[in-house]
């Protein structure tokens, strides 16, 4: 089920790589930009990052998430294990390849996102007809990794999508994020994990009357 840009709540963070699908804004240099012509609705997902049996951490995303609020459901067997990530996935046009490719959104570029979309001077970057590109640039902060933020800012042209681009085939969403289903869920958490391998003792057998030492 996808949503509008700007109808959901903030995530908290995302990012991955899926199969060569997604643009990998995390291996872009200090300084590269991407243009982009965002396509579609947004599908939210939730996933964790967690801590395998073979000391690798592997994302599984859960079937406990309700999309339509956008919450986890509290009875989902990892909650509070691992690194957690709520998301949102949006078919992305390349503008340097023509490739139509998968943008996973993070936070920062997903409230800037939103707010141009709620923007009457803006709108919808989206949109079919009054949509428009968007650049995203990378910018190093500091020595480690995570130490990066992303601007995003609007292209100067409205854009409607030619016959050509609307003839693209766009990526199955909700079919490449699509959870286990439940009990494939708690399976893949048992074969790979030891959060549900939990070994129950068997209590100590009370002593027979001839045993107590008096």
């Amino acid at each position: 089920m996808g949503i509008k840009l700007g109808k959901g709540k903030p995530v908290s963070k995302g990012g991955q790589n899926t199969q060569g699908l997604e643009i990998a804004l995390s291996k872009m240099g200090d300084g590269d930009s991407v243009r982009l012509r965002l396509i579609g609705d947004v599908n939210p997902a939730y996933r964790y990052w967690v801590q395998c049996s073979d000391g690798k951490q592997k994302p599984v995303i859960t079937p406990y998430f309700d999309q339509e609020n956008e919450v986890i459901k509290s009875t989902d067997p990892l909650l509070g294990e691992g690194r957690k990530e709520f998301f949102y996935t949006i078919n992305a046009l390349d503008r340097a390849t023509g490739e139509m490719k998968i943008l996973i959104i993070k936070t920062s570029i997903y409230r800037t996102l939103a707010s141009f979309a709620v923007d009457e001077e803006y709108g919808d970057p989206a949109d079919e007809k009054t949509g428009y590109d968007i650049i995203i640039t990378k910018e190093k902060t500091g020595p480690l990794p995570m130490n990066v933020k992303y601007e995003v800012r609007a292209g100067r042209d409205v854009k409607p999508l030619t016959e050509a681009e609307l003839s693209i085939e766009t990526h199955k969403l909700e079919e490449i994020y699509a959870p286990k289903p439940e009990a494939d869920y708690i399976e893949w958490i048992k074969m790979n994990t030891d959060i549900l391998n939990v070994v129950s003792e068997t209590p100590a057998a009370a002593p027979e009357k001839e045993d107590i030492p008096f």
